[in-house]
């Protein structure tokens, strides 16, 4: 699947264009690349298929998964996603930690009484320098501009 993110002025676009070249796209505020990207890194990195990504993959819309009652019907795979995704926001920095991150996750699946999957440490760093340079890469965009990364 391919997944175009469009930089706005203030607002900035996503589109998903899926294998049969169905889509689905949003506007979204300025805080969303960043969660957005990241939910790429962490699926794409570890092979999920049931986050995000791999439920727009599998025909559900943007919108569809950002209903309460769709979003309850999802599989665990899906909030574990993320659980992994909003984490994974915290390590662009330069504080950023891979058992710091390992150990968080660890313990928010554990309260939420989800499956932790098979991460390891060298897995967490690789998608920490991905995150930091996809962000890095956004940053230098200009309103107009396109990233196209394939799921």
């Amino acid at each position: 699947m391919e997944i175009v993110f469009t930089k706005g002025e203030q607002r900035h676009r996503i589109l998903c264009r899926r294998a049969d070249a169905s889509t689905t796209a949003t506007s979204i505020n300025s805080l969303l690349p960043a969660h957005d990207l990241a939910h790429f890194v962490v699926e794409s990195g570890l092979g999920m298929q049931a986050g995000f990504y791999g439920n727009i993959a599998a025909g559900f819309s943007i919108e569809q998964l950002s209903d309460k009652a769709v979003i309850a019907d999802l599989p665990p795979e899906s909030m574990v996603a993320e659980v992994l995704t909003r984490a994974m926001q915290g390590m662009s920095g330069p504080s950023a930690d891979a058992q710091n991150y390992l150990d968080l996750v660890n313990w928010e699946l554990e309260t939420l009484k989800l499956p932790k999957p098979e991460v390891s440490l060298s897995q967490i760093e690789r998608m920490a320098k991905e995150f930091t340079a996809l962000i890095g890469r956004w940053n230098l965009m200009t309103p107009g501009e396109e990233m196209v990364l394939n799921f």
